[in-house]
């Protein structure tokens, strides 16, 4: 999915689901340009870091010994930390182990909303996970006709899935492939092979994740609520202070896929809020109206444009 896809469905679709029914933003259609109403619709550009959860990969193919955790998850987590602008990279055993018992080869994660409540109880907007594909060991022909050679090639693919924890969707779904090509007497067993291999799908899937995250807008999840008191888990990590102004809005209804798996349309806007008191990992917030507010909620910073969107 690319960045021109992302934006042209922000500039098309999401007005026509607008004029259906308000959502948590409401836009002015007659007044904004294209510019604006994307800017709106998704949120502020992007001060806050978006917290991610890089999850086990799953490994159904024939090579059981390779180590994804090692290949794939570890350097994936590093090279995001470092090129992945406005990200924090957190750990969750928890989802990870969900990763691990609710995976399907083909279809992903098939409990995709166990996976996210769960990545919400800890703040994370995005779950980025996947699966080892093929890994295979192929003759082609190379050279110009009429001298071409067989040679041997290694080849893998790997399937990328990010999840957004707000709706249980995928915002990615890619399968990135990377090869190599052996030298005479070479063969699997006495080449190395794998560093050069994932190297190069570790890099190709950065930068898929960084331009699928670009767009989106940081989004909170309220963890528990004490009256007029909520806490978030999100905090200075990320970029939250004290004096800040959210929006606490209502989880919304959970919808059925078409192959089984079930998704949630982001509720309406509940309440104003201020940040009050932040930690490193969570942030106490005080609501400026009564509102009746669950854990399930989810957050976003409030906007230069808000003055004149109501609730």
């Amino acid at each position: 999915m690319t960045k021109f896809v992302r934006i042209l469905t922000v500039l098309i679709i999401f007005p026509a689901l607008a004029l259906l029914g308000s959502g948590c933003s409401t836009v002015n259609f007659y007044t904004s340009s294209p510019q604006e109403l994307a800017q709106e619709l998704m949120g502020p550009p992007g001060k806050l870091k978006k917290q991610i959860i890089v999850a086990q990969f799953y490994n159904p193919s024939q090579a059981q010994d390779l180590d994804l955790t090692a290949l794939v998850g570890d350097p994936l987590k590093i090279r995001l930390r470092d090129k992945c602008k406005r990200t924090f990279v957190q750990d969750s055993p928890r989802v990870e182990y969900l990763v691990t018992e609710h995976f399907g080869p083909i279809t992903g994660v098939d409990r995709n909303l166990a996976l996210m409540a769960e990545a919400r109880a800890v703040g994370a907007g995005i779950v980025v996970t996947g699966s080892l594909w093929k890994v295979s060991l192929e003759e082609e022909k190379k050279g110009i006709y009429p001298f071409r050679e067989s040679v041997k090639v290694i080849k893998v693919s790997l399937d990328l899935w990010v999840y957004d924890s707000l709706t249980g969707s995928k915002i990615e779904d890619a399968r990135i492939f990377s090869s190599k090509q052996l030298k005479d007497g070479e063969d699997l067993e006495t080449v190395e092979w794998k560093q050069e291999i994932f190297s190069d799908i570790v890099k190709q899937t950065e930068d898929k994740i960084c331009d699928a995250l670009s767009d989106l807008p940081w989004t909170g999840f309220v963890t528990t609520v004490d009256g007029k008191s909520v806490t978030i888990a999100s905090g200075e990590e990320v970029g939250l202070r004290k004096g800040m102004l959210l929006w606490i809005c209502a989880n919304g209804d959970i919808v059925d896929g078409v192959k089984g798996e079930q998704f949630v349309v982001p509720g309406k806007r509940l309440a104003r809020a201020k940040v009050v008191e932040v930690y490193a990992g969570s942030c106490r917030a005080e609501l400026t109206e009564d509102a009746d507010v669950s854990n399930a909620a989810w957050v976003s910073i409030r906007n230069r444009r808000d003055s004149i969107n109501p609730l």
